[in-house]
């Protein structure tokens, strides 16, 4: 659920949500990567196993446990960076691009009411 309620500003999803600025989603999106960042540079660069119990666990691959949880992290760091960036260059490269307006087909003879009312023949 909080998962959804965390996404749900960035598709757009209820469109009671739609009125939140677009400019400001790659900040929110870039904000959330922080304690991801955080938390993954921690078990990066920490000079011991984080977790005692892991030490005592069994060896996969033969590697060693801070091993494991260095490549752990950075494999954390890589992926959930991609995963925001990739949602935050798509939304800036909507709001940068130019807007596409669609011109009303204008016929000859017809007026169309400049508050939406219906079309008049104009004579």
């Amino acid at each position: 659920m909080t998962g959804v309620l965390f996404w749900a500003p960035v598709v757009r999803w209820p469109p009671s949500l739609a009125t939140v600025p677009r400019w400001l989603i790659p900040l929110y999106l870039f904000a959330a990567t922080l304690p991801c960042d955080a938390l993954s540079a921690f078990l990066v660069f920490c000079d011991r196993v984080v977790y005692p119990s892991y030490l005592s666990g069994p060896r996969l691959w033969s590697i060693s446990p801070l091993h494991d949880q260095e490549c752990a992290g950075a494999v954390m760091w890589v992926s959930i960076t991609f995963i925001y960036v990739v949602p935050a260059v798509i939304t800036t490269m909507k709001i940068l691009s130019p807007a596409t307006r669609r011109e009303p087909v204008l016929r000859p003879g017809v007026v169309m009411s400049a508050l939406g009312g219906p079309e008049r023949q104009v004579v």
